[in-house]
C-alpha cells in the first residue's frame, strides 16, 4: 500500500502443510497410499512486513522483518528471522545515499543432533548518482 508521498507499507503471510507418503505401503501392499514418511512432512508458517516513511523532504526511513517457522514431524523445529532498518537521503535531488543495517537469527532444533543458533549482523552503504 502506498500513501504517496508519506508512507509505503507491505506485508505477507503464508501457511504450508506437507504430508509425504512413500510409493508403497509395506504393511498393506494393496493400499491406495504408501507409508507416511514423517521425516519429509512438515508445517511451515511465514509472516513479515515493511514500512517506509518520508519524515521530511528528501529523507526516508524504513524497517521490516520476515519470520519463518517450520516444524518437521521427526527432526524438530527450525526458525529464521530477518530484519532491516534503513535511512535514505537525497542530496541535491541527484545523489542518493542509503544506509541499511540488518539482523538475522536462525534456530535449528534438530531432534537427532544438538540444536544450535546462528546470528548475523550486516550493514551496507549505497551511493547512487542520477544523471
Amino acid at each position: 500500500m502506498v500513501l504517496d508521498p508519506i508512507v509505503e507499507l507491505g506485508g505477507n503471510f503464508a501457511y504450508g502443510l506437507t504430508d509425504h507418503y512413500a510409493p508403497i505401503n509395506t504393511t498393506d501392499p494393496n493400499a491406495s497410499m504408501g507409508d507416511f514418511l514423517g521425516a519429509d512432512s512438515f508445517t511451515d508458517i511465514d509472516a513479515g512486513g515493511f514500512a517506509n516513511f518520508r519524515v521530511m523532504e528528501d529523507l526516508l526511513v524504513g524497517a521490516g522483518l520476515n519470520y519463518n517457522h517450520q516444524t518437521d514431524q521427526v527432526t524438530g523445529v527450525f526458525t529464521h528471522l530477518q530484519t532491516f532498518a534503513a535511512v535514505q537521503y537525497f542530496v541535491g535531488k541527484r545523489l542518493l545515499v542509503k544506509v541499511v543495517g540488518s539482523y538475522a537469527k536462525s534456530h535449528i532444533g534438530a531432534a537427532l543432533q544438538t540444536p544450535w543458533d546462528d546470528t548475523m549482523y550486516s550493514g551496507r552503504l549505497r551511493i547512487m548518482y542520477l544523471f
